[in-house]
């Protein structure tokens, strides 16, 4: 196999692999998208992402609050942070849509 031939090959395999993580993340997702909930109500929410997280393996998890979790990727090596923040409230509007993962709360 020649180099462009690699490369092609490693361009597919990459494209291959964000495809089949993007379906795999909307099927994780789905059920959040179904069951809203509004801002300080986020409780079921917040116990899927957590239960979602924890079976990722090498985080340190907490719950701060009902309505929050927290994680930590605990690397081999001591060094610099990244932190990243979320929103998982809902907003409290009439779903128009027709999709198989439309709210089935109603909002209107």
């Amino acid at each position: 196999m020649n180099q462009h031939s690699r490369a092609m090959s490693v361009r597919y395999r990459r494209s291959a692999s964000a495809v089949c993580f993007r379906q795999e993340f909307f099927i994780v997702i789905q059920p959040l998208y179904v069951h809203p909930e509004l801002s300080f109500q986020e409780e079921k929410t917040a116990q899927f992402v957590y239960e979602t997280l924890q079976s990722f393996g090498h985080l340190e998890l907490s719950r701060p609050t009902k309505t929050s979790v927290m994680a930590r990727l605990i690397g081999q090596q001591p060094g610099r942070v990244v932190a990243i923040r979320a929103d998982m409230d809902a907003l409290p509007i009439q779903e128009e849509n027709t999709f198989e993962f439309a709210s089935t709360q109603d909002e209107g």
